[in-house]
């Protein structure tokens, strides 16, 4: 994902109009799968300098602060769950399987 480089970021403590300070190293977020293939979102998160707060990584729309996922996949991530919740034992094996997640821990 690129921006152009002449805007101005909103501080994420206070809203006010910054300046780009630079970049955060490359992260990776899962998102929703596309065509049945899954789809990871690779950016450089920019950081913002506020007279304030001081440099900080601005909000990213597509997912919360220290998330590796999107907010779309946490969002389908708990309605598996919740569907899972109320079918234990028809929807446990298939919820795992389907987010890659061993119940085993390993």
């Amino acid at each position: 994902m690129a921006h152009h480089g002449m805007i101005d970021w909103p501080c994420p403590e206070c809203g006010a109009a910054c300046k780009l300070y630079d970049h955060q190293p490359e992260r990776q977020w899962r998102h929703l799968d596309t065509c049945q293939y899954q789809t990871i979102l690779h950016a450089e998160p920019p950081r913002s300098e506020c007279s304030e707060h001081g440099v900080k990584v601005v909000k990213l729309a597509w997912a919360e602060p220290s998330s590796r996922f999107t907010a779309l996949f946490e969002l389908l991530a708990i309605e598996w769950l919740k569907a899972a919740a109320r079918k234990p034992c028809e929807m446990l094996g298939s919820v795992g399987t389907r987010f890659t997640a061993s119940w085993s821990g390993r």
